[in-house]
């Protein structure tokens, strides 16, 4: 007979008095941020109405914007460095002091090698981006072996779309606006350009020629602003200009290198994402790099000094990944910032030999892979907090990662999922599909073995413990809890809260985003109306509030410890989001003999209910 859920709730209760309310005066002072080290970087505790940052690293100062709460000390080479962090206030906020002093030490970082001093000596003829000529007839023995029998899943659905396109005419996206025209573009030219690269058969070719020259005829849809839309649409003509460079009419590539220069890489200049540290930052950065590398020969200086900067400017969203690997916007936005960031390497070192030393230097990043594997349910779903979707997915990262890392194990729940029968990619990721193919070339797939470790940790702006009983079979138990807080972008008012499965049944789940056009989603103040939306806010998750309060939102809340083996699980200190509420508030979530105990332990303060 199976074992019944139980959950244990124990409170302490104890009374203290309230503390006097505080007098408001005119220029209210923010209060110093909390700063600490984890390895080669300083994260430091949110502010609330902070405006920007200043960070102090040996008497150099560097300004930050709001979203940063972390930053990664190796950038600046081998050293030892002291770090301090202050607040500095919007209207009506006076800048707080600066916060405790850091020493970091930076023994094990290789600072970027430096880029070719003329990148066209290095310049690799078209094909150059991420498919030299090649790799075609490695593909096609790879995937038709017994072990490639996955990868043929993957050759065939693009087959099998490419072929209906022929059908189709170019442009036809009535019921699609912005960023969805640029995904259903880029994914119509990756498709036709690889059949044509594999078969050489000019059909293919000619149907993508006529979707780019659509394309470049509809100037409206490239939405300059909101630049991820144009960086997604610029790459679709990167990738064929260079993959079907020898079809292409002369009259066809002018057109084409024309809009890509007005419409992508000229409009970057004044473009936002270089001040993002999360996915924008990514997806825009390898768009550029790689668009610059394939119009190199008709602006050489210019593409120059685009890839030299975008290069720099990515450092900030590698160090996000720190220090263990996870991704504080959650799984879906891993996959979609993560496969542009392995493709950002990839072009580099396609095009002109560039090795970037990021992935291994940067710290966390060559761990991630191990993050998107755990974040994969028994059900085939995933453990969806934050603005994410709920269904598990294939990813081209991943093959990036597991060869790069040589972690083949980190692909065996990808491996299941591609083989069965049931399996559906998600929308947003369906255009990359040939990039796991071209990622597979070089990667042991005979050696994709059970995952050694089944439980994860990381610290960082979202702190996450996941564990689970194993990886075959649907019935198998699944664990994870979350702290972190809500201001960070995407996330949801989800500290304490956990996710669990067992035998085929989701007993705590959460479910996900909602539609980005609710009003209020995309404020995350403290009394925003984001927090009154079912999906975002406390009531559609399993974490604990006092009066019906929100959490504070630009409170931390930590994983204080976690644990792995007979009884494994996580404590988390709610203390933090619930202090206007209680002097303490600590929940312990553990699975003994894969039955769920969960014990909060809490002090309300005077006056609460």
């Amino acid at each position: 007979m199976k074992r019944i859920l139980y959950i244990l709730i124990t409170i302490a209760q104890f009374s203290s008095c309230a503390p006097e309310q505080e007098v408001i005066q005119k220029e209210i002072p923010l209060s110093a941020p909390e700063l600490s080290c984890e390895g080669n970087s300083v994260v430091w505790t949110c502010v609330e109405n902070a405006r920007v940052y200043e960070m102090d690293i040996n008497g150099n100062t560097i300004s930050l914007t709001s979203d940063v709460h972390s930053y990664n000390v190796a950038s600046k080479g081998y050293g030892e460095y002291d770090v301090k962090v202050r607040a500095l206030g919007n209207a009506g906020y006076s800048d707080s002091p600066f916060s405790n002093i850091v020493s970091v030490i930076v023994t094990q970082y290789a600072p970027q090698p430096d880029m070719p001093l003329a990148i066209g000596d290095s310049l690799r003829a078209h094909p150059r981006l991420l498919f030299p000529k090649g790799i075609e007839g490695k593909i096609r023995q790879m995937i038709w072996t017994p072990e490639g029998k996955f990868l043929n899943v993957i050759h065939k659905e693009i087959e099998n779309y490419a072929d209906q396109l022929l059908n189709k005419e170019p442009f036809l996206r009535e019921t699609l606006t912005g960023v969805s025209i640029a995904r259903e573009n880029l994914g119509r030219i990756f498709y036709l350009s690889y059949m044509y690269r594999m078969t050489e058969s000019e059909k293919y070719a000619a149907r993508a020629e006529r979707e780019l020259l659509a394309i470049a005829a509809q100037y409206d849809k490239w939405r300059p602003d909101h630049f991820l839309t144009t960086s997604e649409m610029t790459l679709a003509f990167a990738i064929g200009y260079d993959w079907l460079y020898d079809f292409l009419s002369e009259e066809s590539k002018k057109i084409i290198v024309e809009t890509m220069i007005a419409r992508g890489l000229n409009e970057s200049a004044t473009a936002s994402y270089r001040h993002s540290v999360g996915n924008w930052n990514s997806v825009c950065n390898a768009c550029m790099i790689a668009s610059s590398l394939a119009v190199y020969e008709h602006q050489p200086e210019k593409s120059a000094a685009m890839i030299t900067e975008a290069i720099e400017n990515n450092r900030k969203a590698v160090e996000t990944f720190g220090p263990h690997g996870g991704y504080p916007e959650g799984y879906s936005y891993w996959h979609y910032g993560t496969v542009y960031q392995t493709m950002l390497f990839e072009v580099l070192k396609s095009a002109i030999g560039y090795e970037s030393n990021l992935p291994d230097n940067a710290v966390g990043f060559d761990n991630t892979g191990a993050y998107a594997l755990m974040m994969t349910t028994p059900t085939g779903r995933c453990y969806s907090y934050a603005d994410v979707a709920v269904g598990a997915n294939v990813s081209a990262a991943s093959f990036w990662l597991a060869r790069h890392f040589n972690h083949p194990e980190w692909l065996y729940v990808d491996r299941q999922m591609l083989l069965n029968d049931d399996y559906e990619q998600e929308d947003k990721l369906w255009r990359f599909n040939p990039c796991i193919l071209l990622y597979s070339v070089g990667l042991d797939i005979s050696n994709i073995s059970v995952p050694s470790q089944n439980w994860w940790y990381n610290d960082g702006n979202q702190p996450l413990f996941v564990w689970r009983s194993g990886f075959d079979s649907v019935n198998d138990t699944y664990l994870g809890v979350k702290g972190g807080y809500p201001k960070q972008g995407h996330s949801h008012m989800d500290s304490g809260a956990f996710y669990y499965e067992r035998d085929g049944v989701i007993w705590s789940g959460d479910p996900g985003s909602d539609s980005y056009n609710l009003p209020g989603y995309d404020n995350y103040g403290q009394n925003a109306g984001r927090w009154d939306i079912f999906r975002t806010g406390l009531a559609a998750h399993s974490t604990i509030s006092f009066d019906d309060a929100e959490h504070i939102v630009t409170a931390k809340t930590p994983i204080t410890d976690y644990f792995t083996e007979e009884t494994p699980g996580a404590t988390v200190d709610l203390t933090p989001a619930c202090s206007n509420k209680v002097s303490k508030a600590v929940r312990t979530i553990r699975l003994e003999d894969d039955i769920l105990n969960v014990v909060d332990n809490v002090i309300p303060s005077a006056g609460t209910q």
